[in-house]
């Protein structure tokens, strides 16, 4: 593949994560006008700002893609990061944005093809799988978490 066409691929990826950040920003504002308090949407908020970030620092290395290719696991990687934080923060397996799960693969797979898709799907296996087992030690008292987060206990709903 031509340096220039991953180039190219990555600054699209890097504007569809945008997209996404604000489209989820905008939801969680008006989550937050209509019903204060109802979602911890803080460490959402934080979030948000994060992938912004990451995502100005992805534009500053779209040069180096040329002479260091693993650049572009590093972006896919940080992204299912990113997706396993927001699925963490919102419920874990009880939130409704696992489907993002799906974004870095199909990004990975469009940009690196059949072996990026499969990397960055294995990665987001392991990072799910380790959402579902840090929740699963917090609702049976094996773990404490230091910030409060909305986690099913039992058949009630509890924070923190």
């Amino acid at each position: 593949m031509r340096d220039r066409t991953l180039r190219r691929r990555l600054a699209a990826h890097i504007a569809v994560r945008l997209v996404v950040a604000t489209a989820l920003l905008g939801s969680a504002v008006i989550v937050q006008l209509r019903e204060p308090g109802a979602w911890p949407v803080n460490p959402f908020f934080f979030l948000i700002g994060l992938t912004y970030a990451v995502s100005l620092a992805f534009i500053g290395s779209l040069p180096f893609v040329e002479r260091f290719p693993r650049l572009t696991d590093v972006h896919f990687a940080i992204d299912a990061v990113i997706v396993s934080a927001a699925v963490f923060l919102t419920g874990g397996i009880e939130s409704l944005f696992t489907i993002l799960y799906m974004l870095p693969i199909v990004a990975a797979a469009s940009v690196q093809f059949r072996r990026g898709g499969i990397q960055v799907a294995g990665l987001s296996t392991i990072l799910f799988v380790g959402v579902v087992l840090v929740q699963y030690l917090y609702v049976n008292a094996y773990l404490d978490l230091p910030w409060r987060i909305t986690i099913v206990r039992g058949s009630e709903w509890s924070n923190g």
